[in-house]
């Protein structure tokens, strides 16, 4: 696998053939897997999904504990404020157990706990929806420094050529061959030329520090390159991966599961027509005003409230969830048809990108050829090493064109991954079933038994 190091360090002192670094010492070199693996450890956005999945789970846990009887000890010590001066005779202290038991509530704890696993639910989705869009961006980084790192590599190349026609122009200058204003032109070349390596040196630099910070590390010098080759699934069809959005994509998972908690709103809040249930028991010992008196009793009962007249409320309540309902629906509608849009358009991106690149495969092929014949023409001293160095820039040039545009497939198919929602696109095609020859069914059997 090709490697990206030591640029920042060996070219920027103008050693083009710098060494790479060690790996576990300074100026190390990341893989794409090593460098994901901290970035997704060093997430803040993925901590905060953790933080929210583990709040709904504590959530789903106290919507629980509603349906549990509270049982509480109180103590009580009475007497009458206009006599104070005879509490000290007539006592009236006592003490007691009171359990209380309110299971249903007109269906305020049944909408409670719906509401707690909805929201798990919704916060596992979310959860897996930030670990896409931290992998999706680190993965646009990491491409990014590798299409920086080749770009400097090729300004690098043409900064030697201008540097090279310098010193020839001026050589030329002591001999009378050349004047002033051509040395004069030559080096505003070679200036442009030079600040371009640089200011892509600076760019590749200040990538490589964003790098640095998501996953953790310091001195980088650099990137493993990633396997470039892309294949074209066949059978692949927009509508194959608009169907497959409806089971797995995370945005319309989380509209769907608004829309049923929208519903169970609607039927909860009719239940608050009907009554309230609410158990109760106690027990009570009191010490009497006689001294030495004492009373106990234990006492059980039924509370039943039922909702005569509420000015409105309830007829309120029940409005406002359909309301919710028909908004839950609509902004369901309206994720669909954008999550629809988002599959096309990253569907086409991907095609277009491979028939792009297929194309450049052609064009590159003829540099490629007129870089070989360069390297004989200069083994022969038949080509200077100025003119082989301008067919290799533009050998280079085209090669970097197609590296580029093999990143850029490789980000088109991740983002239709991610528009549809699924691990890898080979589980959008359809799985078509062989149908067995004849000599395959008879032989079937046969092959079981000698199993």
């Amino acid at each position: 696998m090709v490697v990206v190091s030591a640029i920042l360090g060996g070219m920027l002192l103008g050693n083009a053939g710098a060494q790479e670094a060690p790996a576990n010492g300074p100026g190390r070199v990341i893989s794409y897997e090593d460098a994901l693996a901290l970035v997704i450890q060093n997430s803040y956005e993925l901590k905060l999904a953790d933080e929210d999945v583990r709040d709904a789970r504590r959530r789903v846990k106290r919507a629980k504990r509603q349906y549990h009887p509270r049982l509480k000890v109180q103590a009580t010590a009475l007497g009458d404020v206009l006599e104070i001066d005879e509490w000290s005779q007539e006592r009236n202290v006592g003490a007691g157990m009171i359990l209380d038991w309110a299971p249903y509530r007109n269906g305020a704890l049944l909408q409670e706990n719906a509401t707690s696993r909805v929201g798990l639910t919704v916060a596992t989705l979310n959860r897996r929806q930030a670990a896409l869009d931290v992998e999706s961006e680190f993965r646009s980084l990491y491409y990014q420094v590798l299409n920086l790192a080749d770009e400097v590599e090729l300004n690098k190349l043409k900064r030697d050529l201008e540097e090279r026609k310098l010193e020839a122009l001026e050589a030329d200058l002591g001999q009378g061959r050349a004047s002033k204003a051509d040395v004069l032109k030559q080096k505003g070349v070679f200036f442009e030329a030079d600040a371009a390596w640089r200011k892509g040196l600076q760019s590749l630099r200040i990538k490589l520090i964003e790098l640095e910070e998501r996953a953790g590390r310091d001195n980088l010098a650099g990137v493993a390159d990633v396997d470039r080759r892309v294949e074209m699934v066949t059978e692949l069809e927009v509508a194959a991966c608009i169907a497959a959005a409806q089971g797995a994509r995370v945005a319309v998972l989380v509209g769907r599961e608004r829309v049923r908690l929208a519903d169970l709103g609607v039927k909860y809040a009719k239940l608050k027509r009907l009554p309230s249930v609410y158990f109760f028991t106690d027990s009570d010992f009191r010490l009497t005003e006689d001294i030495g008196g004492e009373e106990f009793e234990l006492r059980a009962g039924v509370t039943v409230s039922y909702p005569i007249y509420g000015a409105g409320d309830t007829a309120a309540a029940i409005a406002d969830a359909k309301a919710a309902a028909v908004r839950a629906r609509i902004q369901d509608a309206q994720m669909r048809l954008k999550v629809e849009r988002e599959i096309r358009e990253a569907y086409w991106g991907y095609v277009n990108t491979l028939r792009l690149l297929e194309s450049t495969y052609e064009r590159e092929q003829v540099f490629e050829d007129d870089f070989k014949e360069a390297q004989v023409l200069r083994d022969r001293d038949a080509l200077s090493e100025i003119e082989f160095t301008a067919a290799e820039i533009r050998y280079r040039e085209s090669r970097k064109r197609v590296r580029t545009l093999e990143l850029e497939a490789l980000s088109t198919r991740a983002a239709l991954v991610k528009a549809v929602g699924v691990h890898s696109l080979e589980d959008v095609v359809p799985k078509h079933e062989e149908t067995p020859s004849p000599a395959g069914a008879a032989g079937a059997p046969g092959k079981k038994e000698a199993q």
